[in-house]
């Protein structure tokens, strides 16, 4: 029954979108049209047809992207939720190994995860930060995470001012390379 439901939200945003998109790529078409009515001579049927074709083809394209990361978000929503959760620019060394993130419901809650493997030099300056702003709690010494089976040598927990439904984690795990970043929006 879950699969069936997931489907039909799946094909409900994609129709969603295409109607949205299909609204712009039809104002183009329209653009397009009365260009090729006031000059005859310079567009063909052929090239009416081609157009047609090519905007209903980007239509569902597009969509189809949207789509797709709506549910597989991209790197670059990863690096957004780790400036979140840090306050800080990510490192350039910064290379996304593992990364989760659920579907927001209609009250906009979600979670996401991600595991960022950095250069011990990037690491330890960033680990050098955190430990130092007060904006962040110690939650744990040390300890084992359920999430990705790993151990941690340090976690520290963040609280968003004006949202305190949402819980901002950075995990160090021991090997001084990779850390864990997770939002929940509660």
């Amino acid at each position: 029954m879950y699969y069936i439901l997931v489907i039909l939200f799946v094909i409900f945003l994609f129709s969603i979108l295409c109607l949205f998109i299909g609204i712009f790529t039809g104002l183009i078409y329209a653009a397009f049209h009365y260009y090729s009515i006031k000059y005859p001579n310079k567009i063909n049927i052929n090239t009416k047809r081609r157009v047609k074709h090519l905007l209903i083809a980007l239509t569902v394209l597009i969509a189809t992207y949207h789509t797709y990361t709506a549910f597989y978000p991209t790197d670059s929503f990863y690096y957004d939720e780790f400036k979140r959760v840090t306050l800080r620019e990510i490192p350039k060394s910064a290379r996304i190994i593992e990364k989760e993130a659920s579907y927001p419901d209609f009250h906009g809650d979600y979670s996401s995860e991600c595991k960022i493997k950095l250069s011990k030099e990037d690491y330890l300056k960033l680990f050098n930060a955190i430990i130092k702003d007060k904006r962040f709690g110690k939650v744990s010494q040390s300890g084992y995470l359920k999430i990705r089976n790993q151990y941690a040598s340090l976690i520290f927990e963040r609280n968003e001012i004006g949202n305190e439904d949402c819980y901002l984690q950075i995990s160090f795990l021991i090997d001084k390379e990779t850390i864990l970043v997770n939002v929940d929006q509660t």
